[in-house]
Formats: C-alpha cells, structure tokens, sequence
C-alpha cells in the first residue's frame, strides 16, 4: 500500500510522502480497494499497534528507496 501511495502522488519520490499521508490514504477506503486492510490489521493480532507497524514499513521502504 506504501508504494501505491508513492505512485499516487505527482513527484513519485519517496520524499514527497509522510507517514500522515499513508494514513490518510490507508483510512480512505476507495484508495487503493484491492488491499485487504483486514489482513494489515492482523498486525494488532501480534501485539503491534496500526500506526507502529504502518510507521516500520514506511522507514523500512523509505530506507531501502532513498
């Protein structure tokens, strides 16, 4: 959902996104409707809140792109 996030936006660097702008995206439901946001949750399944999982794969990506 991360990279579908980057290609949404006009620059398409990585810089250009915030973690603010995956939750916003990940909480609009028409964005992106083929991920099956049921299965990020399961994150909290594990004991790892939404925003911290969220935060962990956006500066594991944003690490490996920049």
């Amino acid at each position: 959902m991360i990279i579908t996030v980057l290609r949404s936006i006009s620059s398409k660097k990585i810089s250009g996104v915030d973690l603010a702008l995956v939750f916003v995206r990940f909480h609009d439901s028409n964005f992106a409707s083929r991920y099956n946001r049921n299965r990020i949750y399961l994150c909290e399944d594990l004991g790892m809140r939404l925003e911290f999982f969220l935060d962990l794969s956006f500066n594991s990506i944003k690490e490996i792109l920049d």
